[in-house]
C-alpha cells in the first residue's frame, strides 16, 4: 500500500492542539487536541477523502448503480 504524506503542525496560541493536512489531497485537513487524537482524525479524514472522490466519479459512470450493486473503494 502507498504511503500517503501528512503534516502535522501545533496550534498556536490562544488556540490548543493540533491540526494536520496532507498535501497531495486538496482541502484533506483536520485537528485534535493530542498528537495520537490528531493521527487518527487525519487517517479517518484520508478515507473520506478517498470515498467522496470515488463517489463523485461514480456520477458519471453511464449505467446507473443498481441496488443489489455494492459500492466501495479499493486501495492498493
Amino acid at each position: 500500500m502507498e504511503q500517503i504524506q501528512a503534516i502535522i503542525h501545533k496550534c498556536e496560541a490562544p488556540e490548543t492542539g493540533y491540526w494536520a493536512e496532507v498535501p497531495s489531497l486538496p482541502g484533506c485537513v483536520t485537528q485534535g487536541e493530542t498528537l495520537d487524537e490528531v493521527r487518527a482524525m487525519i487517517r479517518d479524514a484520508v478515507n473520506g477523502w478517498f470515498e467522496a472522490a470515488w463517489a463523485l466519479a461514480m456520477r458519471g459512470r453511464r449505467r446507473k448503480l443498481a441496488k443489489t450493486d455494492i459500492m466501495e473503494p479499493v486501495f492498493a
